[in-house]
């Protein structure tokens, strides 16, 4: 995917120097000694544009150009153009291995067997001089590893740095710089050099197949891949510290989009031209352009279908709601095949709906085919659903195709099915029933998105820790949705519940009163209770329960991350957490194979994700290996990445978390919101201010995976955390339907761009990505002054002559009625981002007033 993309973004890059270019001429005559890396403003977009255009700017990146030594066999003695051998154990041999994920004859092999502790650095290579410029620049490699242990293993350590990648940076005159650099979120200095991060917290590796790595220092929401301002050129080391064997392959350094702005990532889209079939969301896997159709008064259209599935007859109704916003009658007759035999030549528009029965069809979960054909007297449009769900997705399509604004039918064949099967969104925390009646009324939008799985949160309703006792919002909500559900088809309900939600966030165990303690235990009152609060939404027709043991469950030593049982009770029972859970998971699993035979379980463990397992000093491990051999097999393992929001996640991730799953676990997605969020846990706007212009307020999925990313999810299911009740979670979440749909070829500044167009029109997603702009602008023009403490005074003409382009762009868009509830919820924002101006102005006032006191 990652290929895919940076080939479409040069596009769209090029594009903004062409577009973009005489905007910004404010900007060219700055000193390139005032780059900077966090404010990608402070360096020209051409010089940005042109860097990106580069593309991976490591020479001889697969170690392909190279020469052997005539009287060496073993591989030992070579050279290789671009790149310094630095100690021993260095091969340049070929790769053998089937498995293999590069494309050329050779690799680098390096292999130590008694590294000692004094060696800081380590066998491998070290590249030439390569020139870079201020900026955040994305480092990836193809590595397998053998028996990697740490060099210091006498002292019981994890391997650190053995694997030992690293970027190391020049200023202009080539002089080295240091690789300190600030991690805002704890306020302490890192080794942004060190990019063997993702290797670091093993224990040992005994085999690690070959696996695409992203090279990094740290986690989200440290800004890896940031260089020093003064860098002007760098050079990469990767070697092996420890001890083992290690082969490295298809190095890869460029400048990332992350240097560019959501406005200038899609500017170049606004010069292009979108008919249905582009804007078909999502879009479809094969598809074949076919004659259009024109609806006028001597349309006779029929529909031919037999099929008795609740899904499909409700698809069938919204289909004759579409024609007949062409003008036809909505009594378009729905006839059997023997039927409509006898009188086919009644009918010019066909349109023939069924589902393909036979279990020899080896065809795709969830897929369909639409054909367009013209059979002289008669148009003729032929949906075959692998199953029903696919059938209602071909309906869904041809929905899509047909324009009401021009009465026409776009006619098309196609061949579609989904890459993950379970595609899933978050219901909202209802308030009251103004909310419920939002998500009830959202149903349709979000299954015709193709989302099969709505998620009732843990938290059930705003405000209430008491999950053990549902609000009647609660149970109305549960029940009329799935009642829904139940008549319309296209998806179901899916339900969490975490029973360690009445607790505060990690609670100290002494901190606890007994009355807390003793509200629910793992014992079989504690299972009925869980049992009876699941039976809400399993009589209401959930095929999904997720039990969470996450983030609530308590700690008793003097260490957040040390989870613990919290009673006498319960530590005689159960003995340790895991065998707590172990008594849980398989209750309930049981409860489930008995009573509702067929329902997908899921379950968060309270480590789940690797950061949490690298902090837990060994509890983790021990926790996994219990409960894994304890629980059944199709139990599905909660897991949100390396971090809490894991912008990206590459094979080593996958590989370390299976170790302790054993199984594919199921990606718990928290990004929708990570870039822009502020607060302590946030983004950008937190701790890089300047790089609050690279936010977006409808940001699209956007996360780094590996290829085929949804073979990698247990079952291809996948939940994505965020509520999908506002206008801009809609957006985002439509987003999110393309990747799961087109996983690998999955574009996110497209996938924005076509849904803006799509539901907006092609002048309001303009005007949508401007505002965007602008409100982003105003925000980091407050942040400087209140996270950078400059002088408020400093920004205030900036940021009002910024709100006055904000609020000129948003009287525009409000002309469009399709716009009336994004404005509204867009405006809201702002106003608020003006009270914090506001605020600071007078803080600047109250200052300037006590110090004329002092004179």
């Amino acid at each position: 995917m990652r290929n895919k993309v940076f080939h479409f973004l040069i596009f769209i890059i090029t594009g903004v120097i062409l577009i973009t270019g005489c905007d910004d001429s404010w900007r060219r005559d700055r000193s390139s000694r005032k780059w900077n890396s966090q404010d990608p403003y402070s360096i020209p977009i051409e010089v940005r544009s042109k860097e990106y255009q580069k593309g991976n700017l490591i020479p001889n990146a697969s170690f392909e150009d190279g020469s052997m030594s005539t009287s060496d066999t073993s591989g030992s003695e070579f050279t290789l153009k671009n790149w310094e051998i630095i100690g021993d154990g260095v091969s340049w041999t070929e790769i053998s291995d089937s498995a293999s994920i590069t494309e050329g004859k050779y690799c680098l092999k390096i292999s130590r067997a008694k590294s000692p502790e004094s060696d800081t650095l380590g066998s491998g290579v070290l590249s030439d001089f390569i020139e870079v410029i201020p900026g955040n620049y994305d480092f990836h490699l193809s590595i397998k590893l053998s028996d990697i242990k740490s060099p210091d293993s006498r002292m019981g350590t994890k391997l650190f740095k053995s694997v030992n990648i690293r970027v190391q940076y020049y200023d202009e005159h080539k002089k080295p710089l240091s690789s300190m650099n600030r991690y805002p979120y704890t306020d302490t200095e890192i080794d942004n050099g060190f990019k063997g991060y993702g290797f670091s917290n093993f224990w040992y590796i005994d085999s690690m197949p070959w696996s695409t790595y992203r090279a990094r220092s740290y986690n989200y929401p440290y800004s890896d891949g940031d260089i020093p301002d003064d860098c002007r050129f760098i050079k990469i080391f990767v070697g092996l510290q420890g001890n083992g064997t290690m082969w490295v392959d298809n190095l890869s350094y460029h400048y990332s989009k992350w240097n560019f702005s959501p406005k200038e990532k899609t500017d170049s889209l606004r010069e292009l031209t979108y008919t249905p079939y582009d804007l078909l969301l999502p879009s479809p896997k094969e598809m074949e352009e076919k004659q259009i159709i024109k609806i006028n008064e001597y349309t006779n259209p029929v529909i031919v279908s037999e099929i008795n599935n609740n899904g499909i007859v409700s698809g069938i109704d919204l289909l004759k709601e579409q024609l007949g916003a062409c003008g036809l009658t909505n009594n378009i007759p729905v006839i059997a095949a023997s039927q409509y035999e006898k009188a086919d030549s009644l009918y010019n528009l066909v349109i023939k709906i069924s589902t393909i029965e036979s279990d020899s069809v080896k065809a795709p979960q969830q897929g369909y085919t639409l054909k367009t054909q013209d059979a002289g007297h008669s148009d003729v449009i032929s949906i075959s659903g692998f199953d029903h769900e696919g059938t209602f997705y071909g309906i869904g399509t041809l929905i899509q195709l047909i324009d009401t604004a021009q009465n026409i039918i776009w006619g098309a064949n196609i061949y579609d099915y989904p890459d993950f099967l379970g595609r899933s969104y978050l219901l909202s925390s209802w308030g009251d029933s103004s909310e419920l009646q939002n998500d009830y009324d959202n149903l349709q939008k979000m299954s015709m998105l193709r989302f099969n799985k709505a998620y009732v949160g843990y938290g059930q309703t705003k405000n209430r820790k008491d999950w053990y006792n549902p609000s009647e919002i609660y149970i109305q909500g549960v029940r009329s949705i799935g009642k829904w559900y139940e008549k319309n088809g296209g998806g179901s309900l899916a339900i969490m519940i975490n029973p360690y939600y009445h607790f505060e966030y990690e609670m100290y165990v002494p901190d606890m009163s007994d009355t807390l303690k003793y509200i629910w235990q793992h014992d079989e009152k504690g299972m009925q209770t869980l049992k009876a609060v699941f039976n809400i939404g399993m009589q209401s027709g959930a095929t999904t329960i997720m039990l969470m043991g996450d983030d609530f469950v308590p700690h008793e030593k003097d260490y957040r991350k040390l989870y613990s049982l919290w009673t006498d009770e319960d530590k005689e029972r159960h003995r340790t957490l895991a065998g707590a859970q172990i008594y849980m998971i398989n209750y309930i699993y049981n409860w489930l194979k008995n009573e509702y035979p067929g329902t997908r379980m899921e379950f968060c463990p309270p480590w789940y994700l690797n950061e949490f397992i690298d902090k837990s000093r060994g509890s983790a491990e021990a926790y996994f290996d219990e409960l894994m051999a304890n629980i059944p097999q199709d139990v599905a393992i909660i897991w949100t990445g390396n971090t809490v929001r894991s912008l990206q996640i590459d094979e080593v991730d996958l590989y370390r978390y299976m170790k302790y799953s054993k199984r594919l676990p199921m990606l718990w997605d928290n990004t929708l919101y990570a870039r822009g969020l502020e607060g302590i846990y946030g983004g950008y706007p937190s701790m890089y201010p300047e790089k609050a212009i690279l936010c977006n307020l409808f940001e699209p999925f956007d996360i780094e995976v590996p290829h085929d990313f949804h073979l990698m999810n247990d079952g291809r299911h996948m939940y994505v955390n965020g509520s999908a009740g506002s206008e801009l979670y809609k957006i985002k979440y439509a987003t999110l339907a393309e990747f799961l749909w087109n996983t690998n070829s999955y574009n996110p500044e497209l996938a924005l761009w076509k849904v803006l167009v799509k539901w907006y029109g092609e002048e309001n997603a303009a005007l949508l990505i401007d505002i965007n702009n602008s409100y982003f602008k105003i925000l980091r023009y407050i942040l400087m002054s209140e996270i950078k403490e400059e002088d408020p005074g400093k920004h205030d003409r900036s940021a009002e002559k910024e709100i006055e382009e904000f609020n000129t762009l948003m009287l525009e868009l409000k002309k469009d009625n399709r716009c009336t509830k994004l404005a509204e919820e867009i405006e809201n924002m702002e106003l608020k981002l003006e009270e914090r101006l506001s605020a600071l102005q007078n803080e600047e006032d109250e200052s300037d007033q006590d110090g004329n006191r002092q004179i």
